[in-house]
């Protein structure tokens, strides 16, 4: 049986990142490695006598919180466990065939990787790559067959043809020696198996890089993406159905580490649900933070004061206000909602820019003043006067189908459809407004205190790191 020694990760975006190259692959080699950590203790060689912690100077772009690849420090591995060399990541296993599954399974969930292969380690002597290639395809059942080889070592001397003609010349003469005819039914004639370019049955794959070379049949296809913690941190809105989680998995994708805000009426089980439902979209990062936040006195005041037609609208804008205190407080560059155009009733557009307004004021309605505000509080203390944090909607052209495929493929849907009671269906009046005005809907807030409905609501959240 073959032993695999190494696994060979690939990327495809983080490799046109330019003078931002090197900064986006520590990040994605300390993502693998933390997460082989928390999840292998035994499976892959550590070799962690140091790590090189140094700052990263290759770009001015800067952010309100940690990410500033000017002055990041980021933690770049200079182990022989997991380690860079030549455009690809290596894993150095442990003699562990059994764990191979669980290596799989991790390594899919790991944003950045565009695909990645369990390789055994040869030498750079073509003789030694034409037998250990023979020995790795010899037991497998093809009638056809290719060499792939990829050289990043330009000093070696052959080109990467030049080894797939040799390999590819030796494992034929092998093939023959071993006497494996392939019958064709309308002939009735033999034909050996062969090379086939374009759609080989079994395909070898030969890397040689630095001073070394790697063999492998397959390549098994990762979450692609950017790797976590590259792009921000994102607070998103985790209601505890379907939508909310999908979002989240879509804002991993693209870098942005994801904590959570939830509102819940007086039912332990949703909070008990909107914990599991986190912790299952922690295996996409490493660790989240979720904020808890009591809503229902705020829905009675918001039921007493308003019009039955408006609640819905009243309590999203509300939620958006206490996200966005939260999100200047703790330093998130952006709240993440799950809403999709038509979806519900409060998502129509014109709702959506109504609900919105809660946080980036319509020009013409406020005073403008407000806008070029860069603290979180006026001198007053008054929350919601800070800087005006953008609402990222991952899902907004996705239709019902799209959403509950992918909750399916990443684990939530199980968990989302549980029953709970939601604080946006709690209350519902029988006939929601479904294209609300702004001036109405500013009018009527007139009865509400928003101010202090948001200060109540800041005195009395939990947070819980997961």
């Amino acid at each position: 049986m073959i032993h695999h020694t190494h696994i060979i990760c690939h990327y495809n975006e983080i490799g046109i990142k330019g003078g931002n190259r090197d900064y986006f692959e520590k990040m994605l080699v300390d993502n693998i490695k933390n997460k082989l950590d928390r999840d292998i203790s035994n499976g892959f060689e550590h070799a962690r006598p140091r790590t090189n912690s140094k700052i990263i100077k290759s770009s001015k772009i800067n952010s309100r919180n940690s990410l500033d690849y000017k002055h990041s420090k980021v933690t770049a591995n200079i182990g022989v466990g997991v380690k860079r060399i030549s455009g690809r990541i290596i894993i150095r296993l442990t003699n562990k065939e059994q764990m191979k599954s669980k290596f799989e399974l991790i390594l899919k969930n790991i944003f950045g990787i565009a695909n990645f292969s369990f390789a055994i380690e040869s030498k750079q002597d073509i003789k030694i790559l034409q037998e250990d290639c023979w020995n790795l395809i010899k037991n497998e059942k093809f009638k056809t067959f290719r060499v792939t080889t990829q050289r990043s070592e330009k000093n070696y001397p052959l080109t990467s043809q030049q080894v797939n003609e040799k390999v590819g010349d030796y494992i034929c003469k092998k093939l023959e020696k071993d006497v494996r005819p392939v019958k064709f039914a309308r002939s009735g004639a033999k034909q050996f198996n062969r090379v086939n370019l374009k759609n080989p049955d079994i395909n070898c794959f030969i890397e040689i890089v630095d001073k070394q070379a790697f063999i492998y049949l397959e390549k098994i296809d990762g979450p692609g993406g950017m790797p976590v913690g590259t792009s921000g941190k994102a607070l998103v809105l985790l209601s505890g159905g379907i939508d909310s989680p999908v979002a989240a998995y879509y804002m991993l994708k693209r870098g942005v580490r994801t904590d959570f805000i939830h509102f819940h009426s007086t039912s332990p089980a949703s909070v008990g649900k909107v914990k599991e439902l986190a912790k299952i979209i922690n295996k996409f990062q490493l660790n989240s933070k979720i904020f808890i936040i009591p809503f229902t006195e705020i829905q009675k005041e918001i039921m007493a004061q308003t019009p039955p037609k408006l609640r819905v609208i009243f309590y999203r804008r509300v939620m958006l206000k206490i996200a966005e205190a939260i999100a200047n407080k703790e330093k998130y560059l952006v709240l993440v909602t799950g809403e999709a155009v038509g979806q519900v009733a409060s998502q129509t557009l014109e709702n959506i820019a109504v609900i919105e307004d809660a946080v980036h004021p319509h020009t013409n309605l406020v005073n403008k003043s407000l806008l070029n505000k860069k603290t979180t509080t006026d001198k007053n203390n008054r929350i919601g006067v800070g800087v005006y944090i953008p609402v990222l909607r991952p899902l907004i052209g996705f239709d019902k189908e799209e959403i509950i495929n992918k909750a399916k493929e990443i684990g939530t849907y199980e968990t989302s459809i549980l029953p709970h009671e939601d604080c946006c269906t709690r209350f519902i009046p029988k006939h929601p407004e479904t294209r609300a005005k702004l001036t109405e809907v500013k009018e009527a807030e007139k009865n509400l205190n928003v101010e202090k409905l948001v200060k109540e609501a800041i005195k009395n959240y939990n947070s819980e790191k997961l």
